[in-house]
This record gives structure tokens, sequence and C-alpha cells, in this order.
């Protein structure tokens, strides 16, 4: 569950939830499903922020491409299927949210430093 719909979930929702174990779907329609009890990735770090747009995707469809500058619908795929395990994962998740929540423009004074480092 993204963290716009974990704030449009009411606390009742939620803990029947729980109790159940089931998934609770996204309420916002992005789709991304969480198991109420699974635990938060750990907090970001503002290095991570910085790995957004110096680290490449190093497989599949869109292998080589800056995290982010990945669609969004991989992302979303990501989301509904699942993250990979590791700091990819971890990435995968952030970036998904910056984007999701339309924060991606937070990325550019990141993106005009590196550029001017390379």
């Amino acid at each position: 569950m993204c963290a716009q719909s974990q704030a449009m979930a009411s606390p009742k929702e939620y803990r029947n939830a729980i109790g159940s174990g089931s998934r609770v779907r996204s309420r916002c329609g992005c789709g991304s499903i969480r198991r109420p009890d699974t635990p938060m990735p750990e907090a970001m770090k503002p290095e991570d922020l910085e790995r957004l747009v110096t680290q490449t995707m190093p497989y599949g469809k869109y292998k080589g491409r800056l995290i982010a500058d990945l669609p969004g619908n991989y992302l979303n795929w990501f989301a509904r299927v699942g993250f990979p395990p590791g700091s990819l994962g971890q990435l995968l998740e952030l970036m998904h949210e910056i984007d999701h929540n339309g924060l991606s423009a937070l990325l550019e004074p990141l993106r005009r430093r590196n550029a001017s480092r390379g």
C-alpha cells in the first residue's frame, strides 16, 4: 500500500486487514499492494536520493537507464509484483513513491549537480 493510500485508509479498515492477514489494495489506484504486517523499508537516507540520479538499472528492459528516469508504469509494475530484494529494491520503491506522488522535480537539483561534476 502506498503512503497516499495509508493516509486514506480508515483505522477500522487497517485493523481489519491486519487481523485477517489479508492484503490491502491501494485506494489511490496505483495498484501497489503491501501486507499490513510487512515491515516498512529502512528509513531513507539523503544518499539514496543521490543514487537515484547516478545508479543505472542493472537488468531488464531498461538496463542502463538511470533509476530516476524509469517510466512510471515500470515502477508501478514492480509495486504490483514486488520490488527486488536489497538496495536496488529499496531504490526502486523510493523512486516509485517519488513518481507516484508527483515529486520527480525534486531530483532536478541533484541532476544538475551531477551533470556539472561529470
